[in-house]
């Protein structure tokens, strides 16, 4: 399902699969959000769950949940944060900060609970200076795909 994007993951030297999630930590980071996660986000999660746009951010991943406390890149210990610092308005679900000056969330005001329904959430670009969104992506899959192309990849 997910070939092509599988074969230039494999190209890019900051991906990597030594650090995939269980199902379990997955089932547990639905439960906690209370709704599902997006189907491509959930294959990268179990094939690969390490990728860096530049050598410092990464995409928001599952860390193992003894360390989730300690890791900068937890797709959960950001969203506990946003939800303490209450400023990020309500369906926005951060999965990539590179810098200050802008963020990418899927939009998530009409999330998917039920099982067996596919799931992707279209993810917003927001420019942190003005305030401006637009939509970057209709999917995660898309999201790498775009951020791969942008870096020659």
């Amino acid at each position: 399902m997910y070939h092509s994007l599988q074969a230039r993951l494999e190209q890019y030297p900051y991906s990597h699969t030594q650090n995939a999630a269980s199902p379990e930590w997955i089932a547990e980071a639905e439960q906690e959000l209370g709704y599902r996660l997006p189907d491509s986000y959930v294959w990268w999660l179990t094939h690969y769950g390490s990728l860096f746009f530049n050598r410092q951010d990464g995409v928001y991943s599952l860390a193992p949940p003894d360390f989730r406390e300690d890791a900068i890149d937890d797709l959960l210990y950001n969203h506990r944060l946003d939800a303490e610092a209450d400023w990020i308005p309500d369906g926005r679900l951060y999965i990539y900060r590179p810098d200050e000056d802008e963020g990418y969330y899927w939009d998530v005001s009409a999330p998917v609970h039920e099982p067996g329904i596919a799931v992707e959430y279209p993810i917003m670009r927001v420019d942190m200076l003005d305030g401006s969104e637009d939509v970057y992506a209709r999917s995660f899959a898309e999201f790498v795909e775009q951020m791969l192309t942008v870096r020659g990849y």
